[in-house]
């Protein structure tokens, strides 16, 4: 049984309450959730049955684990009590509990009242694709129909918005609103709302909205980021004993404090606009250095009320209320088009009998409540269903919004004197406002309930169980200075600090880091070149890798604890994980920069799905199937491994076209103007034989594709697509190729998600596809690797939360938020800001709607970004590193302005001022003694207040400039290099001590016990595997020369040297006809051969009496085209190609090709055991050939392995089976020497075949090219 502490146990206690949990992180929360479920269902007085408890969790995954762990409880007290009615009953019911997420709940209640909700209760929900398409439709369908009413009040709505090519923008403004108003239960009246903002009567009516209130505030708070400044002055005049400063300055901070303090609006805007600030008292004999410091402070302030009186104090009131008068009608249409849209919407949706995930939380809002003016009430079906349940719980309920709050209390007891909330969740973990959650919903909680002594509770769990206290005091340093109820939702009081829950017993101590990296100064570089931001980023993965390597090196003395083992051990880079705000424009430096500094990674890419080659590659294609006219899609075809055609080759087919005319035509016509030979002008030296044909075969293949598409469905022409083109085996055998033929089998499966949909066709599929990317509903690429990998974890912070990571690193602290900028500005609150362009004029006017918007707004953003760091920095168990690239050094110095300020609290004005983390925690740094670096290097004095100053942060910081950071990033490098030198040159001769000196010579000379495993390859080619069997000898015929082999092995073992060593030996064992001929002469002979028999055209006739004209008019073409050298074709003879052609191997490949079931030059890599590599050799001796390894390898386990890779010279289909062709110029006189001789390497090719097609090979076929001659088997 768990220990749990006594918060914990009043949790899991406290009845007949409504309780909310506010749960810190790692505090436990779901485990005590869980058991407070569990003890309700065991409760030996009031035992509760489980299907009599509702459970919302956020997510399935949740849902599932809740379960499972419940039924682990339950099997467990059976053993106990195996003959337990209660308990066997509940087995029962958990598999039909109500222990799920929001959306599943509110579908069960609208599967239980289809025919109150006049839906079909086979209606179907349709998937994000869907639903965006049909989306797409609608609205353009609104928009046509508005145009075609041609009301003016649209025309003029249009008029403030519309670029000249597109609606794009209303559309985006229209899609927005219904978005937000999706967040509240009855999206008409939030609309209307919105509208009734500019129906104001008159001036007064207009400052007596909620808008001012909130204005007047925010403009205090701006000030009070002003007088930060004017405290550091008051407190550096007082210090230096300058008092005209200070009397100067204290009656100019009050003057400001005054401004601050008018709570009447009007009197405060006005009191602004005419504040003055006067020339600055000239003082003698001051410090320059503090004099300029002051004056810096100073123009700051002066800054900020700029800013602030740019943006409020010069408004005219007004002004302000004329401007929101002539936006009425705009406004008023604006929101009844978004009205229009969502009841076209509904009608469509019901038309295809579809619903999306938004109607199931508002068909469940009808269901439960009806609104009459301003007051609600629940109906029957609430009742009911709220009688069925003893308690409503909610795991993050910080995430709730206020649809989903609204349902929860309809189906809960309350209104009937009963307290059944249950409500755990964390505000401070509130990251989720874009998906539309309200922290206010748990704050207004939080208020009520935590004075209550009555029928609510506020239970507070604070004690931390994941991490040690250096991450826990750096996390309470950061966020006590800076997270406070007006600034984060939240007080960062002692209540809600976190506290170490005692997990760790070892007593190792660990610090944590931050890494502040600062821009070169411009003496560091000769151009004085600044660095970019990606170069910047760069360094900061550089320097970071670094510390990796350093603390999963041998000689790091850093240790994690080990749950599963109950012991610290060294830390892998499995335990360090890299979290972002976002990924985008991020991972592949990341990945890049550690994987160049030999650390393996772990990332699914954020964007990678839609945008990897292979994926983008295939959606191209099918692009230009269904429009062939889409220039940029074709091109990436033609230079995709698909056609295969160069850029050179792109530019002769483009550059065949009058210039004047080359915007009208496309690419596909000037392809077709290529394949018909019609060159333009004097442009025929651009004409190629061999590029033509290749068109050709494509233009063939996609009319093929097309006339396929209007019967095929989607997936299906995308297995044809695979198949025809070999595209699918061709990623297959590429590096990392798993993933990449993963990634277009999940190409195929969103095909048949399309399928099920209500739309259809290859159009409609590449629309799907389009909304799909543009939405970013994406998984990401396939991921290429496991959960037991060793590499270092990459994500988002959002996809971190609620998991924990040993060791977590925070790179680009200094990256700037992100800064939504538009027309128009949105807020649950305060409505729709838009500004006002006067269509005559052409003069845009400043809406004060928009602005206040946009002011609350930011200081939204900056709240969850807050929170979003709080999240992350708890994500670590043992060790905290933080890294930001800040400017010059005066940046860095800059970090100790508030170094003096008496209070622990940064102010809510600096915060709001903030643009990244940097910002947020550079201050609280900045005072503390962690910096003393940064004391020293400027010689800055100490704080005077010393509280915050010895505060332990448990922060290491190291500040990092200029040329430095190369040097630390590179010098492990380095030091690595000269490492592995000084072995090579290592001289036992000159070692001392002798007894060491014998004992090294002994190690050296002594022979490794699987020694034999060293003489396999890690991974071979076909070739190789033949050429083994000639290890001891061979016979005295001239032996062909493949120019296909892999000699790409690896360097790093043995089977490298020992491979050369192979071949040198059988080029000096195996007799040659002219053996003044080297084996570079023979490669090349080889080479240019099947180089030829690559290019073989088979569009020619072979029949007719000019056959073996045409064949050397082929190979002139091919001689031509570069393809083949004139000095290459010195020792070929044509003959040989001319005998092809005679041959029924040649008939038949021909037919192949016109059927497009000829295939050439197929790479492919394939793993066989060991064991199977020794059964291969056995099936040669078998067929006659006697000469083996004379070191057969032993199969030391099951688990050994290589892989095989090669090149098939053809291969083709035939009655629905494969046939292998292979060419060989060896000098043999007997053919059945010839099979015995690569019968090893034709049954690989085999079942290589066999393996990728899934087609059983019939035929092996060798052409012997010198005796014209064939054998096969």
């Amino acid at each position: 049984m768990a220990n749990w502490t006594d918060k914990q146990e009043e949790v899991i206690k406290t009845r007949d309450k409504n309780i909310l949990v506010s749960a810190a992180a790692g505090s436990g929360k779901t485990a005590v959730l869980v058991e407070r479920i569990i003890r309700r269902i065991l409760d030996e007085k009031n035992p509760l049955d489980i299907d009599r408890l509702l459970v919302v969790t956020y997510t399935n995954a949740a849902a599932y684990e809740m379960k499972e762990r419940i039924l682990a409880a339950i099997n467990e007290e059976l053993k106990e009590n195996p003959y337990n009615e209660h308990l066997r009953k509940q087995e029962t019911y958990i598999h039909n509990a109500r222990i799920t997420t929001i959306h599943s709940f509110c579908l069960g209640i609208i599967k239980d009242n289809f025919i109150k909700l006049s839906i079909d209760p086979m209606v179907r929900t349709m998937d994000e694709g869907e639903s965006k398409l049909l989306v797409e439709d609608t609205l353009k369908e609104l928009i046509e129909n508005k145009y075609k009413e041609n009301s003016e009040s649209f025309i003029n709505f249009v008029s403030q918005f519309q670029s000249n090519r597109s609606d794009k923008y209303i559309e985006n403004i229209i899609l927005n609103l219904y978005k937000e108003s999706l967040n509240h239960p009855w999206p008409f009246l939030w609309l209307d709302n919105c509208k009734k903002y500019y129906e104001c009567k008159d001036v007064k009516e207009f400052l007596e909205l909620k808008h001012f209130k909130y204005l007047s505030k925010n403009i205090s708070t701006s000030l009070e980021g002003m007088l930060e400044k004017y405290k550091e002055i008051l407190h550096l005049s007082e210090k230096n004993g300058i008092d005209k400063y200070y009397e100067f300055f204290l009656r100019e901070m009050n003057e400001i404090c005054e401004i601050r303090d008018t709570k009447d609006y009007l009197e405060k805007v006005e009191k602004g606009k005419n504040y003055k600030f006067i020339t600055l008292v000239r003082v003698k004999d001051v410090d320059k250095e503090v004099a300029d410091e002051i004056k810096k402070y100073r123009e700051d302030a002066k800054g900020v009320f700029k800013k602030v009186r740019e943006k409020f104090f010069n408004t005219d009131i007004n002004e302000s209320f004329e401007i929101i008068k002539n936006e009425r009608e705009i406004v008023n249409e604006c929101i009844e088009t978004v009205k229009g849209f969502i009841t076209l919407y509904g009608e469509k949706k019901k038309e295809k009998n579809v619903v999306d995930f938004s109607d199931y939380e508002h068909y469940a809002i009808d269901l439960l409540v009806k609104r009459e003016g301003d007051k609600i009430f629940y109906t029957d079906i609430a009742d009911n269903i709220a009688d069925g349940f003893d308690e409503v719980m909610i795991d993050e309920y910080q995430d709730c919004n206020e649809i989903q709050e609204l349902i929860l209390d309809a189906v809960s007891k309350n209104r009937f004197g009963i307290n059944n909330r249950f409500m755990v969740g964390d505000i401070k973990q509130s990251i989720y406002k874009f998906r539309g959650s309200d922290s206010k919903i748990f704050m207004d909680k939080y208020e009520k309930f935590k004075d209550s002594e009555g029928d609510n509770k506020l239970i507070v769990l604070d004690k931390n169980f994941r991490s040690r206290t250096n991450i826990i005091d750096t996390t309470n340093f950061f966020f006590e200075q800076m997270m406070r109820k007006e600034s984060g939702g939240i007080d960062y009081d002692d209540e809600n600090k976190l506290n170490y829950g005692g997990l760790y017993k070892d007593g190792i101590k660990n610090k944590n880091e931050f890494i502040i990296l600062n821009d070169f100064d411009s003496d560091d570089l000769e151009d004085k070149k600044k660095l970019t931001s990606e170069e910047k980023k760069k360094l900061e993965i550089r320097v970071i890798a670094k510390r990796i390597i350093e603390l999963t090196s041998e000689e790091s003395d850093f240790k994690v604890y080990d749950k599963e083992k109950d012991e610290c051990r060294k830390a892998r880079l499995k335990d360090f994980a890299i979290l972002l705000r976002s990924l985008r424009g991020n991972e592949n430096i990341i990945s890049n920069e550690l994987k160049n500094m030999g650390i393996n990674v772990s990332l699914k890419s954020s964007d990678g799905y839609f945008d990897s080659e292979e994926v983008s590659t295939i959606v191209n294609l099918l692009s230009i199937i269904d429009n062939r006219r889409l220039d940029i899609e074709f091109a990436a075809v033609l230079l995709s491994p698909i056609v295969g055609i160069t850029e050179n080759e792109l530019a002769k087919i483009r550059g065949n076209q009058d210039v004047k005319n080359m915007k009208n035509i496309s690419l596909y016509e000037n392809v077709l103007s290529y394949i018909n030979g019609e060159m333009y002008e004097n442009k025929g030296f651009l004409y190629d034989e061999v590029l033509k044909n290749k068109l050709q075969s494509f233009i063939k293949m996609l009319d093929e594709f097309r006339s396929k598409e209007k019967y095929l469905s989607v997936s299906e022409l995308l297995n044809d697509i695979y198949e025809k083109t070999g595209y699918y085996r061709y990623v297959l055998a590429m590096p990392n190729g798993r993933v990449k033929s993963t990634n277009l089998n999940m190409l195929k499966n969103k095909a048949t998600d399309f399928e099920n949909t209500s739309y259809k066709g290859l159009f409609n599929f590449i629309r799907y596809i389009g909304n799909l990317k543009k939405y970013e509903i994406d998984e990401g690429e396939a991921l290429d690797s496991k959960e037991d990998d060793d590499a270092v974890k990459v994500m988002t912070i959002h996809k971190s939360k609620g998991l924990e990571f040993p060791v977590v690193i925070l790179p680009f602290l200094n990256s700037d938020f992100y800064d939504p900028r538009g027309k128009i500005s949105l807020n649950s609150e305060f409505g729709i800001g838009i500004n006002y362009l006067d269509t005559f004029t052409n003069i845009e006017y400043q809406n004060i709607f928009k602005n206040i918007i946009s002011e609350r707004n930011k200081e939204s953003d900056i709240e969850e970004e807050m929170r979003i760091f709080y999240v992350a920095c708890t994500r670590a168990r043992e060790k905290l590193i933080l890294s930001a690239f800040v400017g010059k050094e005066t940046d860095i110095k800059n970090m100790t302005l508030k170094r003096n300020d008496d209070d622990i609290y940064i102010g809510a004005g600096n915060i709001f001022a903030s643009k990244s983390y940097f910002d947020f925690i550079k201050y609280q740094v900045g005072r503390n003694k962690s910096l003393d670096c940064v004391y020293d290097m400027f010689n800055i004095s100490r704080p005077v207040k010393k509280d915050i100053y010895d505060k332990e942060s448990e922060l290491i910081v190291e500040i990092k400039g200029g040329i430095d950071i190369f040097k630390d990033a590179l010098l492990w490098k380095v030091n690595l290099d000269k490492e592995i030198m000084n072995l090579k040159n290592y001289n036992i001769n000159n070692v001392y001590d002798d007894e060491f000196r014998n004992n090294l010579e002994e190690k050296i000379q002594s022979r490794y016990k699987y020694q034999e495993d060293t003489y396999s390859y890690a991974k071979v080619s076909i070739s190789d595997l033949k050429k083994e069997s000639y290890k001891s000898g061979g016979d005295e015929e001239d032996y062909g020369y493949d120019y296909k082999l892999d000699f790409s092995y690896d360097k790093s073992s043995n089977c490298y040297d020992k491979t050369i060593n192979n071949y040198n030996k059988i080029d000096e064992e195996i007799g040659r006809e002219d053996d003044k001929k080297n084996k570079k002469d023979f490669a090349m002979i080889g080479t240019t051969y099947h180089k030829i028999f690559e290019k073989f055209d088979y569009d020619l006739d072979f029949a007719n009496e000019n056959a073996e004209e045409n064949v050397e008019e082929m190979i002139e073409n091919i001689v031509s085209n570069g393809f083949v050298s004139e000095d290459e074709m010195k020792d070929i003879n044509v003959s040989d190609f001319k005998g092809f052609i005679k041959t029924d191997i040649c008939d038949r490949m021909r037919n192949a090709y016109h059927g497009n079931k000829l295939f050439r030059e197929h790479k492919f890599v394939m793993g066989i055991t060991k064991e199977e590599y020794n059964n291969y050799l056995e099936m040669a001796k078998k067929a006659g050939e006697d000469i083996f390894l004379e070191n057969k390898m032993n199969v030391t386990s099951a688990d050994d392995f290589m892989l095989v890779q090669g090149i098939i010279d053809a291969w083709f289909i035939e009655d629905g089976k494969a046939v292998i062709v292979d060419y060989k110029t060896d000098r043999v006189s007997d053919l059945e020497k010839l099979k015995k001789r690569y019968y090893v390497q034709l049954e690989m090719y085999s079942k290589a075949i066999e393996n990728i097609s899934g087609m059983e090979v019939k035929e092996k076929v060798l052409y012997s090219v010198r005796n014209k001659d064939v054998i096969s088997w």
